[in-house]
């Protein structure tokens, strides 16, 4: 996926990464305009791909410096298993990963908007969506999810500028 990565120029040390490959374009946006390290992971991340990624990133930054995660992954069991497995394996290979926030969430949306955009979560992954009804409450308290698509690209955009100049 190296054509899924760029690395910051100014701000190598966050990571703005998305679940699906067609947040490229937008993705490229906002290493261009806040300097920030960016990657599309194409659905579960490979090992491969965080090992190169944090090769990337260390040659850029050093082995210490620390890295935020600002994740673009669909609110529900699958995207949050993408998330924590990226971090996990980011981990493993080496990377000081300071913290990891995920944007699409209920918190972001109007009561219209959830309205419009929840969708049912499949019930056949019983164990899953369990753990995760139980860590996120779902929306409500029911086991419904949102695409990450579904975030107005505005809103997202200034979400993702907050998370960005948090700290730097």
């Amino acid at each position: 996926n190296w054509n899924s990565r760029i690395i910051g120029s100014s701000r190598a040390n966050i990571l703005v990464y998305a679940e699906k490959t067609g947040w490229m374009r937008f993705l490229t946006r906002i290493n261009r305009d806040f300097g920030c390290s960016v990657l599309c992971l194409g659905g579960f991340p490979s090992a491969l791909t965080s090992e190169y990624t944090t090769t990337a990133l260390q040659q850029e930054l050093g082995q210490e410096t620390p890295v935020r995660l600002i994740g673009l992954v669909d609110f529900d069991y699958s995207g949050d298993l993408i998330a924590e497995s990226f971090r996990e394996q980011l981990i493993e290979t080496g990377l000081n990963v300071a913290s990891m926030v995920t944007l699409i969430h209920p918190k972001h949306y109007t009561a219209e908007e959830l309205g419009m955009f929840k969708i049912p979560l499949p019930r056949r992954q019983k164990t899953k969506l369990k753990a995760w009804m139980k860590k996120t409450d779902g929306i409500g308290g029911e086991a419904f999810g949102l695409e990450a698509e579904s975030m107005p690209i505005p809103r997202l955009r200034r979400l993702i500028e907050k998370e960005i100049l948090q700290e730097s």
